[in-house]
């Protein structure tokens, strides 16, 4: 994967340090440099992210992107099971800075939560909180009473989780006692999202409710929130710089008023 995708470094925690020290000559791309560490026993030559963090100069890097360039490649066994490699340009899907579905300000004063569930899906909207000055918060494990302190606690307002964790936030027993009111704007992704979840979801967490449709290594479409509550069994619109197409796959015939049992999907 290094390889493939010219990466020049790499940043580890744990004992995934360990493991790539071992595959060291083979990661011939990685500047020497580029190695990074944290919560860990650096092996040598290793870098503290701390330390490295803290060397970096404060002003933002002069970079000019185009909607056509690459803005991450994904590596995942993903929706089907099979290893492959999905690259996505800057402009578009979820990881477009153009062409986001969190279409919301991002600033120094946003906190967003992210937990391991969301990490495993690989969404790019959260590099976006970084390039607005925003903060991402990150739990080291979701657990439905801890996030909803964290909230409280950091004033979060944007997230992403998927249906079974909404579910069981709001299963909470005293779930009225947190203070959620910095709430602006959350996401679903990774399931389908039940028409009575997604109206009490809305009800109680009271902020705009984004759902995404689609698989691992690209999204199809995006419920935004203006549309949620009226459409709550829909599963939204095709995002920009996607081209999608509905069929019955007995009959390889597509088009309006067809029973579709099958959808394709193209774009970056």
């Amino acid at each position: 994967m290094t390889g493939d995708s010219a990466a020049v470094a790499a940043v580890a925690s744990g004992d995934q340090c360990a493991r790539l020290e071992a595959l060291r000559p083979r990661l011939t791309g990685v500047r020497v440099e580029g190695f990074i560490g944290h919560e860990a026993v650096l092996p040598a030559g290793w870098h503290a992210l701390d330390a490295w963090r803290e060397a970096q100069a404060a002003e933002a890097l002069a970079t000019e992107l185009a909607d056509a360039d690459e803005c991450n490649i994904i590596y995942s066994s993903g929706t089907t099971g099979l290893p492959k490699a999905s690259s996505t340009r800057t402009g578009g899907g979820s990881t477009g800075r153009t062409t986001s579905p969190w279409r919301c300000a991002i600033t120094a004063r946003t906190h967003a939560v992210l937990t391991r569930a969301v990490l495993e899906h690989q969404l790019g909207g959260f590099p976006l909180h970084y390039a607005g000055g925003g903060t991402v918060v990150v739990m080291r494990a979701f657990e439905p009473r801890a996030l909803l302190e964290t909230v409280q606690r950091e004033r979060i307002t944007h997230g992403a989780m998927v249906p079974l964790q909404f579910q069981r936030i709001l299963e909470l027993p005293d779930f009225d006692h947190y203070d959620v009111s910095s709430l602006r704007s959350l996401m679903c992704c990774g399931s389908p999202l039940t028409p009575t979840l997604k109206a009490e979801t809305i009800r109680r967490l009271g902020c705009e409710l984004i759902e995404l449709y689609g698989l691992t290594e690209g999204l199809i479409t995006t419920l935004a929130p203006e549309d949620v509550e009226r459409k709550l069994a829909s599963v939204g619109k095709p995002l920009p710089a996607r081209t999608c197409a509905c069929s019955d796959p007995t009959t390889a015939r597509s088009g309006r008023g067809r029973r579709v049992r099958s959808s394709a999907v193209a774009g970056s």
